[in-house]
């Protein structure tokens, strides 16, 4: 937490760069954005939830119905590894594409890693209806989007914790000096017909 000043007042050095650059769609063309819908329980031994909105939202939410909520805290409620030991198909993953364009070498790499532990502490599902086509922001930290597209005709339904690894996967691979500052822009494949696309989002 001691960082958050310094790297706050990076972001916005950074930003002056790329300001006069023309916005454009934060997911690739051709493709629709539709609310994530995020599905568990909030307690231990409690009911299936449903919520939309990216896991930053859908915690606001459920922080209005229980003050103090934390992902962490049901994560041990709950008796949940810190790691996922589901198999996953991994395919292919590209650098420099995905967010939106108005700051093209992507968000500050420091703000896709606390999108990537917010995700990792997560502790329910992230649903993308069928397609294809079809992408929902499941996260968005400071600037660090992270969409979850969907490519094949039947709604998806990976575990919110499991798509970190994904996002783990595109900062190795495309971690970039940028202006004096470390990016992150990508996205990586499954052969499961899903993509996981990391970029800058105005808007969060």
């Amino acid at each position: 937490m001691r960082y958050h000043t310094t790297i706050l007042l990076a972001a916005g050095a950074f930003a002056v760069h790329v300001a006069a650059i023309q916005v454009r769609s934060e997911v690739p063309e051709g493709y629709t954005i539709q609310p994530m819908t995020w599905r568990g329980v909030i307690e231990k031994d409690g009911p299936e939830m449903a919520f939309n909105g990216t896991i930053q939202q859908v915690e606001a939410q459920i922080q209005a119905m229980k003050p103090g909520f934390t992902w962490q805290a049901l994560r041990r409620d709950l008796g949940m590894p810190q790691t996922s030991l589901q198999k996953r198909s991994k395919d292919k993953i590209y650098c420099d594409i995905g967010g939106d364009l108005s700051v093209p070498n992507g968000p500050l790499t420091v703000h896709v890693e606390w999108a990537h532990d917010a995700l990792q502490a997560n502790t329910g599902t992230c649903a993308v209806d069928g397609g294809p086509k079809v992408c929902s922001r499941v996260a968005c930290s400071s600037n660090a989007g992270v969409w979850l597209c969907n490519d094949s005709t039947d709604r998806i339904e990976p575990k919110c914790h499991d798509l970190a690894s994904y996002v783990q996967d595109i900062i190795g691979r495309c971690n970039k000096d940028s202006h004096g500052h470390k990016t992150t822009r990508g996205q990586e494949f499954d052969t499961g017909n899903f993509i996981v696309n990391t970029g800058w989002a105005s808007d969060c």
